[in-house]
C-alpha cells in the first residue's frame, strides 16, 4: 500500500487538515508530504509498512528541496530507526522491526518531523510444549504433574480430563510456562486408560491391572493345644478383601476385613480328640488349618543300648485310652517283632541284630516319640604307618590296615595332591596306596583319614630358584640394579651381601618376583662382590672412578737393608692403600691417602741370601728385592 500526504505550505496544511487524507489502496509504498519550514515540501516513502510475526527492515525515502531539513525516529521500542536519523535535502532512513513473540497484532509508526508513517505487524500463534504426553500410573493411582512452557506470557492455556476418574488438582488454566498437576482415583477393577487435554494437546494416562490377591501360604498345621495363627495377605494398596469360616473351632481374631496388604489372624482351639482339618477364606482363597490329636504318648525306655551280640527287647506305651498308635523301626538292623499298633495303653517288642561293623545308632518310633537304640561296634582297627614323609618329588606311600573279618573301612585324602590310588574301601586287613604329586612350591602337609584313623602326609620343600642375570658389572659412579627371581608361588627368599658398598633393597620375597640393589660409588680401586639372592651368587664387579700408578714401579736394596720412597699418582680424588705383602718390608709412612701421595718403607737386612718381597699400592705390586751377602 502506498499513501502520499501533499503539504504545501502551512496554510495548504491547514486547508489539507480540514479536507482529508487521501489513501490509495492496492500501491506497495506510503507517503507523507508536509512543509518541514516555510517554502519547504518533504515527501516520505516506504515500500513496507506491514510486516509478519518475524519481523523485517525497510527503507524510508525522503524527498525534498536541499535547503530543507528533517528528523526521523520510532514510536515503538520493537521498531529501530538506523543512523543517521536526520538530515536535508533529499536522503533515506533504514529502520527494523523486531520478531513479535505475542499472540497480539500491534502498530507504531516512524515520526518524520511532525507526521507519522504508520507500521503494523502481525501476532505470533501461540504454541506450547508439554514435558509429557504419556503417564503411568500404578493401581493404587496418585498425581502427576505436566509441565508447559511457550514462548510467551500472553499465550493463554487450559486443561481439562476426558474421563471422570481424572480429576485436575491444579492448573486448570494459565497462560505463558506454567504446570498442570492432575489426579488418577485408585483402581479397583481392571486396566483403563484416559486422557486429559492440556494446552490443545492430549495427554494419555494408563493405569494397571486392579486387584490381585496372594496368600504367605495356603495349609498351616497347629499343635493339639491350639493357639493364634497369621496368614499374610499380598494385595494393592486400593483393593479389598476379607476372612470367612464356617469352621466351629477356627474364629477370626483380626483382619475380618482389610485393604492392600494385611494380615488375617485366625483362633484355633484346642483339639479334644483326633487329628482334625478345618478351612477358612482369605482373600478368595481358600486355607487349610490341620491340627494334631490331643492324644500324648511316652515310651518307657527312651534309650537302648544293644549288646553288640544282639538281641531281644520291649518298650512300654503309655497314653489315654482311645488314643491309637503304631510302631516302626528307622533301621533295618532293628526288626518289630510285636505291638506294631495299638490302642490306648501297650507294649512293643523289637530285636537287635549282632554288628559286625562300626558303632550304629537308630530308632523305634511310636506317634512322636522316639526309643533311640545304640549299638557298639563289634570291629577295631590299627593303621601303620601314622606318619608318612617323602621328598619333593613324585612318590608313592602306603598304609597298612588291620582289622578284624568282616569289618569294613574306607580311605579318603585329604588334600588334592594326594590321591588314593588303591584301597579306597576294604574289609579285614588291607593296604591303602596313596600318589603324592611332586611339589615345586615350600613344605607342605596333609592328612588321610583311613579305617577312622588320621595318618599324616609330610612332603619337603620343593622350591627351586634361578636368578637372571647371574652377573653385572657397574661403573666407578655405581647406581642401581635388579634380577629377577623365577620360582614357584609361595616359595620364600632372601637377599643379602657382605659387601657394605652393595646395598640390597629387596632383602626378601614370595614367589616370582624382582631383587633390587643398589652400589655405592667407588672412590677406590676396581673391585668385586657378590648378592646372594635366593641361594644363588649373583656376581657384582664395579671400577674405579680413578686411575692409579706408581713409580718406580720396583727397587733393589743392599743386603743390608735400607729405606725406600714410592710416589703415587691418582687420577681424580681417590682414595688408596698401601701395605707390606712381607714380614721384613716394614710401612713408616703413607699406609693410605687421597689424591697424588708418597709410601715410604724400610727392608730389614736379609739373612744372607737374596730375596724378593712387594708391597700392595693402590692395587699394585711394588717389587723389592734384597741381594744376597
Amino acid at each position: 500500500m502506498r499513501t502520499s500526504i501533499v503539504t504545501q505550505t502551512a496554510a495548504a496544511l491547514a486547508l489539507a487538515a480540514s479536507l482529508f487524507v487521501l489513501t490509495s489502496c492496492g500501491a506497495s509504498s506510503e507517503s507523507i508530504t508536509r512543509p518541514s519550514q516555510p517554502k519547504c515540501q518533504i515527501q516520505a516513502q516506504a515500500e513496507h509498512v506491514a510486516f509478519a510475526t518475524d519481523g523485517g527492515a525497510g527503507t524510508i525515502r525522503i524527498t525534498t528541496t536541499r535547503e530543507c531539513t528533517w528528523s526521523a525516529r520510532s514510536d515503538a521500542p520493537w521498531v529501530s530507526v538506523a543512523a543517521p536519523a536526520a538530515g536535508q535535502g533529499e536522503g533515506t532512513v533504514q529502520f527494523t522491526v523486531a520478531p513479535n513473540a505475542d499472540p497480539v497484532a500491534r502498530t507504531s509508526a516512524v515520526v518524520i518531523e511532525d507526521q507519522r508513517l504508520q507500521i503494523s505487524q502481525e501476532a505470533r500463534r501461540c504454541e506450547f510444549q508439554l514435558s509429557s504426553t504419556s503417564e503411568s500410573i500404578d493401581p493404587a493411582g496418585g498425581e502427576r504433574t505436566i509441565r508447559v512452557t511457550t514462548a510467551s506470557p500472553q499465550c493463554r492455556w487450559t486443561s481439562a480430563p476426558a474421563v471422570p476418574w481424572i480429576t485436575v488438582a491444579s492448573g486448570g488454566d494459565g497462560s505463558g510456562n506454567g504446570a498442570v498437576t492432575f489426579r488418577v482415583d485408585p483402581l479397583s477393577g481392571p486396566e483403563r486408560a484416559g486422557t486429559i487435554q492440556v494446552a490443545g494437546v492430549t495427554v494419555r494416562v494408563e493405569q494397571g491391572v486392579g486387584c490381585n490377591y496372594a496368600l504367605a501360604a495356603s495349609t498351616f498345621s497347629v499343635g493339639p493345644a491350639g493357639g493364634t495363627v497369621d496368614v499374610p495377605v499380598s494385595a494393592a494398596a486400593a483393593c479389598t478383601w476379607s476372612a470367612v469360616t464356617t469352621t466351629p473351632w477356627i474364629s477370626i481374631v483380626s483382619g475380618e476385613t482389610g485393604r492392600g496388604p494385611g494380615v488375617a489372624t485366625i483362633r484355633v482351639a484346642a483339639a479334644d480328640g483326633l487329628t482334625r482339618t478345618g478351612a477358612l477364606t482369605v482373600a478368595g482363597r481358600v486355607v487349610t488349618i490341620q491340627q494334631s490329636a490331643a492324644c500324648t504318648y511316652q515310651l518307657d525306655p527312651a534309650t537302648y543300648a544293644a549288646p553288640q551280640a544282639g538281641g531281644a527287647t520291649s518298650a512300654t506305651v503309655r497314653t489315654s485310652a482311645g488314643c491309637t498308635w503304631t510302631a516302626s523301626s528307622t533301621a533295618p538292623w532293628i526288626t518289630m517283632t510285636a505291638g506294631q499298633s495299638g490302642t490306648g495303653p501297650g507294649e512293643v517288642r523289637f530285636a537287635v541284630a549282632a554288628n559286625a561293623g562300626q558303632s550304629r545308632t537308630g530308632s523305634v518310633r511310636v506317634g512322636d516319640q522316639t526309643l533311640t537304640v545304640t549299638q557298639g561296634s563289634g570291629c577295631t582297627a590299627s593303621v601303620s604307618p601314622g606318619t608318612i614323609s617323602v621328598g619333593a618329588q613324585a612318590s608313592i606311600g602306603a598304609v597298612q590296615v588291620a582289622s578284624g573279618d568282616g569289618c569294613g573301612w574306607t580311605a579318603t585324602s585329604g588334600a588334592p595332591w594326594i590321591a588314593i590310588t588303591g584301597g579306597a574301601s576294604g574289609t579285614g586287613n588291607g593296604q591303602v596306596t596313596l600318589s603324592i604329586a611332586a611339589n615345586t612350591g615350600p613344605a607342605r602337609d596333609a592328612s588321610v583319614a583311613v579305617a577312622g584313623h588320621t595318618v599324616a602326609v609330610l612332603q619337603a620343600n620343593g622350591c627351586t630358584y634361578s636368578v637372571t642375570p647371574p652377573a653385572q658389572e657397574f661403573a666407578g659412579g655405581g647406581g642401581s640394579g635388579g634380577v629377577a627371581v623365577t620360582t614357584a608361588p609361595g616359595c620364600t627368599w632372601t637377599a643379602s651381601t657382605n659387601a657394605e658398598w652393595l646395598v640390597p633393597m629387596t632383602t626378601r620375597g614370595t614367589g616370582p618376583g624382582q631383587a633390587s640393589f643398589t652400589v655405592a660409588s667407588n672412590a677406590g680401586p676396581a673391585r668385586s662382590g657378590s648378592l646372594m639372592v635366593a641361594g644363588q651368587a649373583l656376581a657384582i664387579s664395579q671400577a674405579s672412578l680413578c686411575t692409579w700408578g706408581i713409580a718406580p714401579p720396583s727397587t733393589v736394596l743392599p743386603a743390608s737393608g735400607g729405606n725406600g720412597n714410592v710416589l703415587v699418582i691418582v687420577g681424580g680424588a681417590c682414595t688408596w692403600t698401601a701395605a707390606s705383602d712381607v714380614d721384613w718390608i716394614t710401612l713408616t709412612s703413607g699406609a693410605s691417602g687421597t689424591g697424588n701421595g708418597l709410601v715410604q718403607f724400610v727392608a730389614g737386612p736379609s739373612n744372607g741370601a737374596p730375596r724378593t718381597g712387594s708391597l700392595t699400592i693402590a692395587g699394585q705390586r711394588y717389587e723389592v728385592v734384597e741381594l744376597a751377602r
